[in-house]
């Protein structure tokens, strides 16, 4: 499962922690073989201010638009 800090991070909701991160150039797109992405993964986990703050920041979401517009 090839999870990276920034997938734990989406996971726990950890906006401080986010903001670090993407300070300091995190590839936000990166996603495993099996297509999870830290888009997927806040949505999954219910951080919804933190899909907000990676899609203001940039990320691709191709597939997770669906889910995202449901926030604003």
């Amino acid at each position: 499962m090839a999870w990276t800090p920034l997938f734990y991070v989406c996971k726990r909701g950890d906006k401080k922690m986010l903001e670090y991160l993407i300070q300091n150039n995190v590839n936000l797109n990166y996603s495993t073989p099996l297509g999870d992405n830290c888009l997927k993964i806040a949505q999954k986990y219910g951080q919804t201010e933190l899909s907000l703050l990676l899609v203001n920041k940039g990320i691709i979401y191709l597939f997770s638009f669906l889910m995202i517009r449901n926030f604003t």
